[in-house]
């Protein structure tokens, strides 16, 4: 036998032998309702599945660095939980290494950013359209949060005032949302509004920083008393200008907008539902999901017909 040989089969023995002694250290997400631990089987719909820029952290449980950057990984989540996903990929798990290997993951922790186009081709494969990134900078919350808001698109168009009181009379089409702001660029929790409502809501701003159309506006909407803060309308089809009078908060947008449309995506989304089911075990991956939601739907409507069938022959 060869030098060469005997020393690599030395050197993977002493690996080996390390792993052994090495003591069990659980995975770092498994119980943060902000990171979500993927598998091959979950990860493509996950990370391609969305209109949604994600960073996933591809690590080791043992890995001091890894374990350093954990905390400042889950604050990181938590601050940006409305407008980008995190995911985390333990390789150090069985059904994990040989999709690491792929991943071409060579040191831990390693991030890589996925970030969707603006808009997706019809003839190209999906997954192929999106730009994967390692991530350099500090591995500390602010940074972490600051590059992923970076990665937010804006599907908003500008309005001038010349043409405000024609959208506002402009009942015509899909649902209208405007927002009045003094903010420039357009502040990243009102662009993921126009992620998660995308194709359903038509998302537009007015600087009222540089242009003052109050009086123009209360012709619409006469509640509004100011332009000091960032205002949000919706042109309803059917009922027209409608001022939305709650807080900037997500939650409460997103409640105020279900009255024209259902998010096809982010927080508040059936998505969200099926990520949460299958962070809790409840589904193993998205078509596990569909598949039992198609189940009871079928189940539900048979029951319902036996329901209609025996009233009809009590009558």
């Amino acid at each position: 036998m060869k030098f060469a040989q005997i020393i690599a089969i030395a050197s993977l023995y002493s690996l080996v032998e390390a792993r052994k002694e090495r003591p069990y250290v659980p995975p770092h997400y498994t119980n943060d309702e902000n990171i979500i631990e993927l598998t091959p089987s979950t990860f493509d719909d996950y990370v391609f599945g969305t209109n949604y820029s994600t960073i996933v952290e591809f690590y080791a449980p043992w890995c001091g660095y890894c374990q350093q950057l954990a905390p400042e990984f889950k604050i990181a989540a938590k601050k940006a939980r409305n407008f980008a996903q995190f995911a985390a990929v333990n390789c150090e798990d069985e059904r994990n290494k040989q999709f690491c290997a792929s991943q071409n993951i060579k040191s831990y922790p390693t991030l890589l950013t996925y970030r969707p186009p603006k808009t997706f081709r019809e003839h190209k494969p999906r997954k192929s359209q999106f730009v994967t990134q390692q991530y350099e900078r500090q591995r500390e919350a602010p940074a972490i949060v600051d590059t992923m808001k970076g990665t937010v698109k804006s599907f908003y168009k500008k309005l001038t005032p010349n043409k405000l009181e024609t959208f506002l009379s402009d009942r015509s089409g899909k649902p209208k949302v405007l927002v009045l702001t003094k903010t420039a660029p357009i502040p990243v929790l009102l662009k993921s509004l126009a992620v998660d409502f995308m194709n359903q809501i038509d998302f537009v701003y007015l600087d009222t920083k540089r242009n003052d159309v109050l009086e123009e506006i209360q012709k619409f909407a006469p509640e509004l008393k100011s332009l000091d803060n960032d205002t949000l309308l919706l042109i309803h089809p059917d009922e027209g200008v409608i001022l939305h009078k709650g807080k900037m908060k997500k939650s409460e947008i997103t409640d105020f907008l279900k009255s024209v449309a259902e998010p096809s995506d982010g927080p508040f989304s059936e998505r969200q539902k099926i990520i949460k089911a299958i962070k809790s075990g409840k589904a193993k991956t998205f078509s596990h999901y569909m598949k039992q939601k198609a189940k009871k739907a079928a189940k539900e409507a048979s029951e319902n017909n036996e329901s209609q069938t025996l009233k009809k022959d009590e009558l």
